[in-house]
């Protein structure tokens, strides 16, 4: 009996101690959120966030989430069309609106806005609340700008190989796989190319996007800051013999025919293109196409160049940062964690959108259950990526004249190697 009383005593001791644990643990862990509410209990505060056109669906979502948590902040989204979205933004600067967070859209706004002092510096926001930065990889070390952080991602714009099913299923030629590299999409593009007019077939698309032209330099870990920019002539030359072959329409075609914004999609849904290296935005733009019936899709890694390695790609980030003159700016960072954070990760994730923050939760409800298109779908987390351009004070100017230049080059006017040799002696100039 006495032993029964002692174990039993044990027993019960031992529980009250995982209680107690317990309970100091989500004590703990709901002080961090009481004390953080407490900041904004005595007074309301409005949050001004300006973002575009695609962030619409997940921007609300989010902010009717954060508003359950914190509802003492209300925050006020204007969307801005994604044509004239920076166009627009830098109006809103000049004019001194009322702002306290950006979205922004690409490597280049980034380096532009944080080279004329328009974000604020978040390191000691990070350091202080002990951010943890480790779920957005390699990504987040592409981002710091003369040693500072100045935005978060939120998301990422991944490339894959896309792959229309249908065409290739009625070819008798086998899909793609992580091993296909870019001479087997220049072979495959040649076969799969056929008929003319309205019945024709191309090979494949590649969209009007300097990087794509030159993906297999960037690929191999090149840079346009690098002394030496020779791996881009040869990258630019084979983009050009794609078009030569006539498996792919020119640059000039796709400007002519309307096909720079959103025609990747149209063609490729539209079973006129059999393969097509593009972002993951467009795997739920193919999604949302109606009359889908005739048309199977899936993705591959991205084809990989001479001395390179499989599942190597490009990419960038969209963020956000807090407007440097924002009066709310604990508000605004707020925001930012919660929307860059796991939680806002979660709603893109559940969007089809791949999260700047990948954890393995995120990543569960990213990958689904395996029943929606692309069923390799996992591809897009799983791919090494590459910086489409470097983040450096000048780098909007510099895509700029490297754009103009490799655009000469695709159009005939001139050679890929003189239009890099051009792209080194402007970038020269421009780097005085």
């Amino acid at each position: 009996m006495v032993k029964k009383y002692i174990a039993y005593m044990t027993l019960l001791f031992i529980v009250i101690l995982l209680v107690i644990g317990c309970s100091n643990f989500l004590t703990n862990e709901s002080k961090e959120l009481i004390d953080r509410q407490a900041q904004f209990s005595e007074k309301n505060v409005k949050l001004k966030v300006i973002t575009w056109t695609d962030e619409k669906i997940p921007m609300e979502k989010i902010i009717t989430e954060f508003n359950k948590k914190f509802p003492n902040i209300t925050v006020e989204c204007t969307i801005i069309s994604s044509i004239d979205y920076v166009d627009s933004i830098n109006k809103f600067l000049a004019n001194k609106e009322n702002i306290d967070l950006i979205c922004i859209v690409s490597p280049d706004m980034y380096s532009q806005l944080a080279d004329n002092k328009q974000l604020e510096p978040l390191n000691d926001f990070v350091y202080r609340d002990k951010f943890d930065m480790s779920p957005y990889g390699n990504v987040i070390n592409d981002l710091t700008f003369e040693g500072k952080y100045y935005a978060v991602p939120y998301r990422n714009n991944v490339f894959l190989m896309y792959y229309n099913k249908t065409i290739f299923d009625n070819a008798g030629i086998p899909y793609p796989t992580e091993n296909f590299t870019w001479d087997d999409f220049r072979k495959t593009a040649k076969k799969l190319t056929k008929g003319s007019g309205k019945d024709k077939i191309w090979g494949a698309f590649i969209q009007a996007y300097p990087y794509l032209w030159t993906i297999s330099a960037l690929q191999n870990g090149k840079s346009l800051l690098d002394d030496d920019l020779t791996p881009f002539i040869d990258a630019l030359q084979f983009t050009v013999d794609l078009q030569n072959d006539g498996s792919v329409l020119t640059a000039a075609q796709i400007k002519e025919q309307g096909l720079i914004k959103g025609g990747s999609v149209t063609m490729f849904g539209g079973n006129k293109v059999a393969m097509m290296p593009m972002g993951e935005w467009t795997a739920w733009q193919l999604r949302a196409m109606k009359n889908r019936e005739n048309f199977q899709w899936d993705v591959a890694p991205m084809p990989y160049p001479k001395g390179g390695s499989p599942n190597v790609t490009i990419g960038s980030s969209t963020l956000m940062g807090i407007y440097a003159n924002s009066k709310n700016k604990e508000a605004a960072w707020e925001f930012l964690k919660y929307y860059c954070g796991e939680e806002g990760a979660c709603i893109y994730a559940e969007n089809g959108s791949i999260p700047g923050a990948v954890t393995s939760h995120v990543k569960k409800i990213y990958v689904g259950d395996n029943t929606k298109d692309p069923k390799n779908i996992g591809a897009f987390l799983n791919s090494v990526i590459e910086p489409c351009m470097p983040v450096f004070p000048k780098s909007s100017q510099l895509s700029k004249l490297v754009e103009e230049e490799f655009q000469l080059a695709m159009n005939g006017i001139k050679t890929p190697e003189e239009a890099v040799r051009a792209v080194e002696k402007r970038r020269k100039e421009l780097m005085k």
